[in-house]
């Protein structure tokens, strides 16, 4: 109701003006009244775009009544209306409408000069309103969690056991109240929809985006900071200080897409989970849950126009080359493809931000220059610490939540990055495993300590590496020519010198590599620097 327009002309004026004189027949008796009053008419002015001045002249008309009402401090109490009212809407929050005046003129008997409404369109106009959606125009069914589109045969349908009495030429007669409400001039309609986190939508839109659902509240956050940082981040303090900062980015910018997406990797029973339950109740509504990856990169989308946080719970996207490329565009991307099942697909902004849990040694597929992943290897420390865990959902149950999501409104993101996330133990780990199978090879050799054999060669002969490659990777005779061109493009991205050379002297004919290294400690150095992770752990060199 906060976004349907209501523009200023002086019939609108007038209007509301008698509404208030319904509503408050008597004058403003108290401070309360004059309260309800005061922000309804500030959001008149914030939200609608009413002169101050015009505005003012309606409140004060109704508050000269009665004769001793104390106004001293209505001036001062109008000041904190219009700001507190600006900054709820700054924040995306709802506010107190003027439509708060019509219901409460209505109880004594007012009517709106413009048409006589009937008792059932305002209950109506509470469950539904109609706007433009996709390429097509939708009723919206209204619930605490969301509005959800319906088409007008199904609206229709929902309601076919619903009549009302309707004014004809020829008296009153019955009517179904689905087909009387979409015909009525005064049914709650919008020019469009949309997903506006913590900002006001455009002028005569719907936004979907309905304020916090958790009020933040000061309070006592040391026992989840302990735990993500003990837990989550196995005491690693620069990946603890990149969660608490991506957190914090999340909700102060949820407007944004996450651009780096965390992974929380560990075995059942070590708080993964309850970590990222309490980010999603912060988020309430426009949180989500998914078991399956198809529901975050599948074919049917349009739960995620209305989502900020998605939780991929048991993830394992990794080696599944079909969602690769949709999963780091869900991570990344400015928009989305959005299509709700009965509707034609559109673009939607994306302000999705994504936590993944598993159990797995390998869940996402991080390249070498990877940046979409923060990950996280969780401590088994408090693995199966009954006390430990139920201590926590207290402190959660207990304002807990309400606490954390104060935090982290007001944490410094000064000189934070959220696109930078640390070169941790578990994004290195996934970095290895995403690997393709000719580095991969050629990193196990490099443990070994030489390309072929057990002695390190500035030479070696290019049909042995491809032999053993294909040994390595159980190919077949057929795969060999795959295999031999894979290796050789790997070779040559790690060791930029190297040079293959056909051999004819001394009976020996072939070729051979030459890499252009002087050691393997310079071969491992350069694919340390082509692989970006500095200091890789080669085992016993000799």
């Amino acid at each position: 109701i906060n976004n349907e327009p209501y523009t200023f002309t002086h019939e609108n004026a007038q209007e509301f003006l008698t509404a208030a004189r319904a509503a408050y027949p008597s004058g403003i008796p108290d401070r309360k009244s004059f309260f309800e009053l005061g922000m309804a008419c500030a959001e008149l002015v914030v939200v609608h775009g009413w002169p101050e001045r015009e505005v003012r002249k309606i409140l004060d008309e109704i508050c000269s009544e009665p004769k001793d009402a104390n106004t001293d401090n209505n001036d001062a109490e109008w000041q904190n209306y219009l700001s507190g009212t600006r900054g709820k809407v700054k924040q995306g929050e709802r506010v107190l409408s003027h439509r708060s005046v019509f219901a409460k003129a209505r109880e004594n008997g007012w009517q709106p000069m413009i048409e006589a409404a009937p008792n059932w369109l305002e209950s109506m106009n509470n469950r539904f309103f109609v706007a433009p959606y996709s390429t097509t125009v939708a009723v919206f069914r209204i619930s605490a969690d969301t509005s959800t589109p319906l088409k007008s045969d199904a609206f229709k349908l929902l309601l076919a056991n619903k009549s009302v009495e309707v004014a004809t030429p020829n008296g009153t007669k019955k009517a179904p109240i689905a087909d009387a409400w979409l015909k009525h001039t005064s049914r709650r309609e919008y020019s469009g929809v949309g997903f506006w986190p913590s900002a006001q939508a455009p002028v005569g839109y719907f936004n979907f985006w309905q304020g916090w659902p958790v009020q933040p509240v000061y309070g006592d956050v040391s026992p989840a900071l302990e735990h993500i940082n003990q837990v989550i981040c196995n005491e690693d303090k620069n990946l603890f200080n990149y969660i608490i900062g991506w957190l914090a980015y999340c909700v102060q910018h949820p407007n944004e897409p996450g651009y780096v997406a965390l992974v929380i990797m560990g075995g059942r029973g070590t708080g993964k989970s309850m970590f990222a339950e309490w980010i999603k109740l912060m988020f309430g509504r426009y949180a989500m849950s998914v078991a399956k990856g198809e529901l975050l990169t599948g074919q049917f989308t349009g739960h995620l126009e209305k989502m900020v946080l998605m939780v991929a719970e048991e993830a394992f996207w990794a080696g599944d080359k079909a969602a690769e490329n949709a999963l780091k565009h869900v991570i990344t991307g400015t928009t989305l493809s959005i299509h709700p099942k009965g509707f034609t697909p559109y673009d939607a902004p994306n302000y999705l931000h994504v936590i993944m849990t598993s159990n797995e040694e390998w869940v996402v597929p991080a390249g070498v220059d990877e940046r979409r992943f923060a990950v996280c290897t969780v401590s088994e420390s408090r693995k199966g610490d009954v006390a430990y865990f139920k201590s926590l959902a207290n402190w959660a149950s207990d304002g807990g939540i309400a606490a954390l999501l104060d935090y982290l409104l007001k944490y410094d993101l000064q000189g934070f990055n959220v696109r930078t996330p640390p070169d941790s133990k578990g994004l290195r780990s996934q970095k290895i495993m995403s690997l393709d199978p000719a580095a991969r090879w050629i990193m196990s050799r490099l443990e070994i300590g030489a390309l072929v054999g057990d002695e390190w060669k500035q030479e070696t002969s290019a049909s042995s590496m491809v032999s053993n490659f294909c040994d390595h990777q159980h190919l077949n005779a057929y795969e060999r020519r795959r295999a031999e061109t894979q290796l050789g493009n790997t070779v040559r991205k790690i060791f930029p010198e190297v040079k293959k050379v056909r051999l004819r002297s001394s009976g020996v004919r072939g070729y051979v590599y030459r890499l252009g290294v002087d050691s393997l400690q310079e071969a491992r150095t350069m694919f340390e620097k082509y692989v970006g992770m500095d200091g890789l752990d080669w085992g016993d060199d000799e």
